[in-house]
C-alpha cells in the first residue's frame, strides 16, 4: 500500500517566537523563555525536565500495547488496559519474543488476552485488538503499529438503532462486570445474572410476546389462557368471564390441583387431609349461601341475639347482607326473671310476642309468624324487641335466602 502525506507548512518565525515563554492551552505544555539558562529561576534543566516529564504523561498513554525491538529479531509488547467484547481487560506485557527470520507476522491480542504471533490477522474483527504488523528479512527487523485500528475505532452500524453484535455467546451489560448478560442458549434467548449462576429480574413497564402486551404494568397476564409446561403440554389457566379455571391441556374438562392446602380469601378453607376447615370463620357463611328455591332447597341460615333485662337489640340496623326470610326464633333463658320478646322488622311485628318461662334454660317458641312482614329486604332491619325490664335470653332466628 502506498500512503500520500501531506507537506505540511511551518508557521512563521513571528508567530514562533510571539509563544516565547507561554503556556499551550490543549497539552499544558510550556514554550521554554529565550535565554532561560543554568542561573534563571526556576533553570533551564528544572524548566526542560518538567516539559518533559508532561510531555512524557500525555504520551504513556499512547505506549499501551506498543509493539517494539528488542533486538535479535525478538519484539516486546508494552502492557496495555483495554476493551474487548463489552469488558474491560488488562494485558500485563510481553518480552523476549521470538520472530521468524523472512517472514511477515501480524501481531494481536485474542478475546482471551493472550498474545498471538500469527500469519494473518483472523478474520473477525470484533475478536481481538490489532497491534503491530512485524517484518524480518536478513536479519533485519521492522515494525508497522496497528493500534490505530483499534484507537480510531466507529461501531458497525447496520441500520438505526442495529448493533452487528458481539462473537461471544453472553453480552454483559454494565462492562465492569456488575451488570446482568444476555445470553444465547441454543438459540433461546436468557437473562442472566453477572456470574451467570441464575436468572436476573426483569424491570419493565410491561412485556410484549409476538407484538402484543402479555404483562402489564400492574403485573397482570393479558392472555386469556396461560398454558403451564406448553411442551408437555400441562394444564391451562383460563379466564371464563372473570372466573379462573383450571382446565385440562385440550380444555375440554377441568383439571385436577395437587395442593398442600387451599385457601379461600386468604384462610386456609381445604387441608392437607381433604378436609373443610374454619367453615364458620366466614368460609361458608350467610353471604356464600344460595337463595332458597322450591324445587332445590336450600341451606337455612340463623342469627343470635343475647338481651338482658329485657333490652331490645338490632341483629341488623339497615344493614341485612341479603335478603332473607324468616322461617322460626326461639328463646333460651339465661335467668329465672321471666319477661317476653319478640321479632321486628323495626316498625311491624313478625312474630307474637313470646313469654319467657321463668326458669333458667328454658326453651320457648315462637307460635306465630306474620307472612305480610317475615321477609327483610337487604339492607333491612331485623330486631329483637324485649319487655324493657326482665327477660334474660338469648334469642335465635332462623332465616332462609330468598330472591
Amino acid at each position: 500500500m502506498s500512503f500520500t502525506y501531506p507537506n505540511e507548512e511551518w508557521p512563521a518565525d513571528a508567530a514562533v517566537e510571539a509563544i516565547d515563554g507561554t503556556t499551550d492551552e490543549d497539552t499544558g505544555l510550556p514554550y521554554i523563555a529565550k535565554g532561560t539558562g543554568p542561573t534563571s529561576l526556576p533553570t533551564y534543566e528544572v524548566q526542560y525536565n518538567r516539559r518533559q516529564q508532561r510531555q512524557n504523561k500525555i504520551l504513556a498513554g499512547w505506549r499501551h500495547g506498543m509493539v517494539v525491538s528488542e533486538g535479535n529479531s525478538k519484539i516486546g509488547v508494552y502492557p496495555m488496559r483495554f476493551t474487548l467484547g463489552g469488558y474491560h481487560r488488562v494485558f500485563e506485557g510481553a518480552t523476549n519474543q521470538a520472530v521468524p527470520d523472512d517472514s511477515i507476522k501480524y501481531v494481536y491480542l485474542d478475546s482471551s488476552v493472550n498474545l498471538q504471533i500469527a500469519d494473518s490477522w483472523p478474520s473477525d474483527i470484533t475478536s481481538y485488538v490489532p497491534l503491530a504488523k512485524v517484518v524480518t528479512s536478513a536479519g533485519v527487523l521492522s515494525i508497522e503499529d496497528m493500534r490505530v485500528y483499534a484507537g480510531f475505532h466507529v461501531s458497525q452500524i447496520d441500520g438505526p438503532g442495529d448493533i452487528t453484535g458481539t462473537p461471544n455467546p453472553t453480552f454483559h451489560v454494565d462492562s465492569d462486570g456488575s451488570g446482568p448478560k444476555l445470553k444465547n442458549n441454543t438459540g433461546v434467548l436468557q437473562i442472566r445474572n453477572a456470574p451467570d449462576s441464575a436468572y436476573a429480574t426483569i424491570d419493565a413497564a410491561s412485556i410484549n410476546v409476538w407484538g402484543a402486551e402479555a404483562i402489564d404494568g400492574s403485573r397482570n397476564v393479558k392472555a386469556g389462557t396461560v398454558q403451564l409446561d406448553a411442551a408437555g403440554p400441562g394444564p391451562k389457566l383460563k379466564n371464563n368471564s372473570g372466573d379462573a379455571q383450571v382446565r385440562d391441556a385440550a380444555d375440554s374438562g377441568y383439571a385436577a390441583i395437587d395442593a398442600a392446602s387451599v385457601k379461600v380469601g386468604g384462610t386456609e378453607a381445604i387441608n392437607s387431609s381433604g378436609e373443610a376447615v374454619d367453615i364458620v370463620d366466614d368460609i361458608v357463611s350467610g353471604e356464600h349461601v344460595a337463595n332458597q328455591a322450591n324445587g332445590t332447597g336450600g341451606l337455612p341460615v340463623i342469627f343470635a341475639a343475647s338481651l338482658t333485662s329485657g333490652n331490645t337489640v338490632a341483629i341488623h340496623n339497615n344493614s341485612a347482607p341479603f335478603k332473607y326470610r324468616i322461617i322460626d326464633a326461639w328463646s333460651i333463658a339465661t335467668s329465672g326473671d321471666g319477661g317476653s320478646w319478640k321479632l321486628t322488622d323495626g316498625t311491624n311485628d313478625i312474630t307474637d310476642t313470646v313469654t319467657v318461662t321463668a326458669t333458667d334454660k328454658t326453651m320457648n317458641r315462637v307460635g306465630q309468624i306474620d307472612d305480610a312482614y317475615h321477609e327483610i329486604a337487604d339492607s333491612g332491619t331485623l330486631q329483637v324487641v324485649g319487655d324493657g325490664s326482665n327477660a334474660d335470653v338469648i334469642v335465635y332466628a332462623t332465616a332462609i335466602r330468598v330472591s
